[in-house]
């Protein structure tokens, strides 16, 4: 936990008024949310921001831990603490039912329990960048992806043809949608978690289908810096975790997902979703190919030979 005290972070706010809403959710990570909860507390911002959590349902000290800051910092620290998950019942759109729809803040900022934030200026320049641009529903910037199992695996994250500030379009966006934006960088109009489509809340997962609606009400600022930590195949995250079977499930959904955004644009991006739609089934045919050979007696000689962490490549 930092050595700052409430008093202090908040002694440079102009005013009491909540201008951005940090939104994040959690589940068994006890391992890293006490550097997540860090991150948010370090940043020096010249406005007043509250940190809204909600933890589903932990069953390790995860939710121990949270209120020990609670404590500390009550004026900040907004949490949930479930008593039964509820991911299990709702799905990904958790985050807006538990802390969109709460949020005060003209914005709000993501960054889920396994992650964390490492400029204490980030809120502050992307706060910046949204006033001064209002023709962008979102902005983002670079992040650095953390591989803990294999360091030398580690990267940063950038989108193509990147500048020190730029402006994206929907087109630009839709391939890779689910990946444009890194889910700890993403800082958006909180105005635009009231008007989210029916398409969305259908979603088997939640950061693909908020990537496509806030290109469509806007355009994506990028801002050239590193102010995240985004943990690749944390031990608790929701993907790490997912069984083959489940995985299937959530391809044919983001198939459908695809052809609702499809609809609802009614059909102006047709060649870029096409395209997409192409990249995710080339990817569901490989993970099937490798899951058989992985099963088979060669492949389970092979993984014992040369370790199933190396056997497979990240998720």
């Amino acid at each position: 936990m930092i050595e700052l005290s409430e008093e202090e972070i908040i002694s440079n706010w102009y005013s009491d008024s909540i201008k951005v809403s940090i939104c994040c959710i959690t589940y068994n990570q006890e391992e890293y949310i006490s550097n997540t909860l860090d991150g948010f507390l370090s940043q020096k911002t010249s406005f007043a921001f509250e940190i809204l959590i909600n933890d589903d349902a932990s069953t390790d000290r995860n939710q121990e831990i949270i209120k020990s800051y609670e404590e500390k910092y009550p004026r900040l620290i907004k949490p949930i603490y479930q008593k039964e998950n509820q991911r299990s019942k709702i799905g990904p759109v958790i985050n807006v039912e538990f802390n969109y729809l709460r949020a005060a803040g003209d914005y709000i900022a993501l960054c889920e329990g396994d992650d964390y934030w490492k400029d204490p200026n980030k809120l502050q320049k992307q706060y910046d960048f949204m006033e001064a641009n209002q023709d962008c529903s979102v902005c983002f910037t670079a992040a650095l992806y953390r591989n803990d199992a294999k360091p030398s695996k580690s990267f940063i994250k950038k989108p193509v043809n990147y500048e020190e500030t730029k402006k994206y379009s929907l087109t630009e966006s839709i391939y890779k949608a689910g990946d444009f934006m890194p889910t700890p960088t993403v800082f958006f109009r909180t105005k635009y978690a009231h008007q989210l489509p029916k398409w969305f809340y259908d979603s088997p997962v939640g950061d693909m289908p908020l990537s496509l609606f806030l290109g469509t009400v806007g355009k994506y600022g990028y801002l050239d810096f590193v102010g995240s930590v985004y943990r690749v195949n944390a031990s608790s995250s929701w993907s790490s975790t997912m069984k083959f079977e489940k995985r299937r499930k959530v391809v044919q959904g983001l198939l459908k997902l695809l052809d609702e955004f499809n609809k609802y644009t009614e059909f102006e991006y047709q060649r870029e979703v096409g395209k997409e739609k192409k990249r995710v089934i080339f990817n569901d045919r490989k993970s099937i190919v490798k899951r058989a050979i992985s099963t088979s007696f060669i492949g389970k000689l092979i993984k014992k030979v040369i370790g199933d962490n190396n056997y497979h490549d990240k998720n």
